[in-house]
């Protein structure tokens, strides 16, 4: 298969590369609010609603997929219309040439006129031109969501598209900087109050012989995120590979530790998690954590066009659907089985017990705590 319209065969990468892209885009920072969420909506309610989630996500995306390759047909009918046109005015420029030259300087025109429809038609063929219907709509051009709106909605609705999509990414953004800030924050301060029982609070000492406020850490870890992970935003996605690959496996096996501490726990016989069956007053709270855990649309244009083979790829994001879904289950019903209270970022339910005097806190705790980073 020929490379994608302004992609070298280089900057293409496999299914199985662009199945991880996905995981990594959909298992964010937000199935970490997962068990929160489902310890307050209930077990079965919680169950039910990812679920529903889940296949209504998975059905949008298979239609941006289809208007992915309505987008191409469109723009590559639209090239061969015009790539015939200019072969068809090539034509007609030569044949009143060769009426109005004289008899006996027709040869030389003749040769001459050839040239010059040579380089005005176009280099492709006729049989290249007249395309399949399934050729057609090969993804082979990177059409973003805003330029599909462009192509697809009239003016009006095309504005209204730019709105919500920038409300959704400051919303996104504003989630994984205070997942990170706070992480990182928590991670370092070793401040503990007289009375360790007790919440601490923004204006609360950071370290035990410094003035430093809590707050002022915060602020500190969200400028310094701003700053190293900000000029990623102007790489090609294809160029991270590496990086995606590697954030794919330090999630994995940081949410891995977490199943098994939890799952280590309840065969101990110390869980201490009695969450309720189902709580209807809290499914506001349940649904926008499970939109927010299936959430890949924006981004499928960067992901699906760059795949070398894209037979069969709805089949594929449907498993990757249903394991993200079964790694979500058995995330969030571990831990809500396990911990008597569960924070809103579940990774905060594994700092070590700061009442607890001279205990140091292990490796493990560390990478843990810093996980939304990933």
């Amino acid at each position: 298969m020929p490379a994608p319209v302004g992609l070298h065969p280089g900057e293409q990468y496999s299914r199985a590369t662009g199945l991880i892209y996905v995981f990594n885009l959909i298992v964010g920072t937000g199935c970490l609010t997962l068990p929160a969420a489902f310890a307050a909506a209930g077990w079965s309610l919680s169950a039910a609603g990812i679920l529903l989630l889940a296949l209504v996500s998975y059905m949008t995306t298979t239609w941006v997929v289809e208007s992915m390759a309505c987008a191409n047909a469109i723009n590559h009918w639209r090239r061969m219309k015009q790539l015939k046109k200019r072969g068809q005015v090539a034509d007609e420029l030569v044949n009143r040439t060769l009426e109005n030259a004289e008899a006996d300087q027709r040869a030389t025109d003749t040769s001459e006129d050839q040239e010059d429809h040579e380089e005005d038609s176009p280099l492709i063929t006729e049989g290249v031109i007249e395309r399949t219907v399934g050729e057609y709509y090969a993804i082979q051009e990177q059409i973003e969501m805003g330029q599909m709106a462009a192509l697809f909605y009239p003016k009006v609705w095309d504005k209204v598209f730019y709105v919500v999509l920038c409300i959704y990414l400051y919303g996104d953004l504003a989630i994984y900087e205070a997942a990170v800030a706070k992480s990182l924050r928590d991670s370092m301060c070793n401040y503990v109050p007289e009375n360790c029982t007790e919440t601490l609070l923004d204006d609360d000492k950071c370290f035990k012989d410094s003035d430093i406020k809590r707050i002022d850490i915060y602020r500190l870890c969200m400028a310094g995120f701003i700053g190293i992970m900000g000029p990623f935003v102007f790489f090609n996605l294809t160029k991270t590979k590496y990086m995606q690959i590697l954030t794919t496996f330090t999630r994995w096996l940081a949410m891995g530790i977490m199943i098994a501490w939890a799952i280590v726990k309840l065969a101990q016989d110390q869980g201490k998690g009695h969450p309720p069956t189902a709580d209807v007053t809290k499914l506001p709270q349940l649904f926008g954590v499970c939109v927010y855990s299936f959430m890949c649309h924006h981004s499928l244009p960067a992901l699906i066009t760059p795949v070398s083979e894209k037979k069969s790829i709805l089949k594929l994001l449907a498993a990757d659907y249903l394991l993200i879904l079964m790694f979500y289950y058995l995330l969030a019903f571990t831990g809500i089985f396990t911990f008597a209270h569960l924070e809103d970022l579940y990774t905060l339910n594994f700092q070590p017990d700061r009442c607890k005097t001279g205990s140091e806190t292990s490796i493990i705790v560390y990478c843990l705590q810093v996980l939304p980073l990933c």
